[in-house]
């Protein structure tokens, strides 16, 4: 009996711990800033209630044809900027996409939260970056 009851007592613990660890990262989350450039150097921002997107233009490629497109802004709901930020948080968890330098076709993710720290990492193509940048599309439509 004292067995589980140990055991019921060390779930509440480890279930009141996980809830407060998720409370406290989603407090933060209204102070962050997500940036993705993809494989072309297009580049999404992502603030709590907006979209940015900044294209890469002609005279910037590398190939000088290339042309991203028009910049543009587009409002988001707080459901959507959470879906970004699980997503991000979700791919910089994933070591096995990451690398170690940007190459053509991969994805620069930065998180930074305002006034304090930055996290950056590059990944590789894959599924991870192809629902992100589709995602980031569809916000900024």
């Amino acid at each position: 009996m004292k067995k589980q009851s140990l055991l019921l007592l060390a779930t509440i613990v480890f279930t009141i711990n996980s809830i407060a660890q998720e409370t406290n990262s989603l407090k933060n989350i209204n102070n962050m800033v997500f940036e993705y450039s993809d494989g072309n150097g297009n580049l999404y921002i992502v603030t709590q209630d907006s979209i940015f997107f900044q294209p890469v233009s002609k005279q910037m490629s590398s190939s000088g044809l290339y042309d991203g497109g028009e910049p543009s802004k587009n409002k988001i709901t707080q459901k959507d900027f959470k879906k970004v930020y699980l997503e991000f948080e979700s791919i910089f968890k994933n070591d096995i996409i990451q690398i170690p330098n940007r190459i053509k076709t991969s994805g620069l993710l930065i998180i930074r939260e305002v006034g304090t720290k930055k996290k950056v990492f590059i990944i590789k193509k894959s599924d991870e970056q192809r629902n992100l940048e589709s995602m980031l599309k569809e916000l900024i439509k």
